[in-house]
C-alpha cells in the first residue's frame, strides 16, 4: 500500500523539470505588479501557470481523448501542448517563428535601453 502511495505523489519527470528550471526571470509573471492594462490576459494566465509547475495545458484537454493530429508530419496533440508548439504549419514552422520572436525581444530590449545583439 506505502508504494503505491509513493507513487501517486511522487512527481513526474515534466515536474521535476519545472523545479529545476524554475528561477526569478522564469516566476517574473507571478511577482509582476497589475497595471492599467493588467499583467496578462487572463487565457495567457491560464495557459502559463500551469505550464510554470509542469502540469498539463488546460487549452488542450478537449483534444487528447481521443486522437488529434496538427502540422505537415500529422504529430498526434499531446496534454501538454509541445506537438502543436512543434508542428510545421501551412505558412511557418519554428524556426521562422522562433526568428520573428528574437527580432521582436530584441527590438523590446532596445526600446528599454539594453544592449543586445540577436544571434
Amino acid at each position: 500500500m506505502k508504494s503505491t502511495t509513493n507513487a501517486l505523489l511522487s512527481p513526474t519527470h515534466r515536474e521535476k523539470l519545472s523545479f529545476i528550471n524554475c528561477d526569478m526571470f522564469s516566476a517574473q509573471f507571478l511577482i509582476a505588479l497589475p497595471t492599467s492594462t493588467g499583467i496578462l490576459p487572463n487565457k495567457v494566465l491560464l495557459e502559463m501557470f500551469p505550464l510554470h509547475i509542469g502540469l498539463p495545458s488546460p487549452a488542450m484537454r478537449p483534444f487528447v481523448d481521443e486522437p488529434h493530429y496538427i502540422g505537415h508530419h500529422s504529430q498526434e496533440v499531446d496534454e501538454f501542448g509541445d506537438s502543436v508548439a512543434r508542428a510545421m504549419l501551412a505558412g511557418g514552422d519554428f524556426i521562422r517563428s522562433h526568428g520573428e520572436m528574437q527580432t521582436l525581444m530584441n527590438d523590446i530590449f532596445k526600446k528599454a535601453g539594453f544592449v543586445t545583439t540577436q544571434m
